[in-house]
């Protein structure tokens, strides 16, 4: 079985009847976007060298560490299941290490801006607004 197609079947089969729809798509979009084209399950050296470029091509592109780390997850994952099942020989994924996270750099507002922004919510009066202002005091994000 080529590799790429067994995510996709580790997806339908294993992973959305026992996790949060959420989850099922944060998994489904790194699948889509890294996963390896890899011949075959057997292939186990040859599985790892793309998997370990996989992770390092996403550490370069200066990926967020819980990308890289969600990436693993999910190669890891569904290799562990295809072992369980037979389908490949074993979990050569082990020797696969997370590459070191960069800190990034974190833009804020300064006191000024903060004003700014505060003041122009005030002046338009509009509700929706309010959330923007909210967020700057409270720390609220998306999601």
């Amino acid at each position: 079985m080529v590799y790429k197609e067994w995510l996709k079947e580790w997806l339908e089969l294993y992973v959305k009847p026992s996790t949060k729809e959420r989850t099922y798509m944060k998994y489904r979009r790194q699948v889509e976007k890294y996963s390896p084209r890899a011949r075959g399950l057997r292939g186990g050296r040859a599985v790892r060298g793309r998997i370990a470029k996989i992770l390092r091509d996403v550490t370069e592109r200066g990926m967020a560490a819980s990308t890289v780390n969600g990436v693993l997850f999910v190669l890891k994952s569904s290799l562990k299941k295809a072992v369980a099942l037979g389908i490949a020989h074993r979990q050569f994924t082990d020797a696969i290490v997370s590459p070191k996270a960069r800190e990034k750099k974190v833009v804020c507002f300064n006191k000024d801006e903060q004003k700014k922004i505060e003041r122009y919510v005030l002046e338009h009066n509009m509700p929706y607004f309010f959330g923007i202002a909210l967020s700057l005091y409270t720390g609220l994000r998306n999601g």
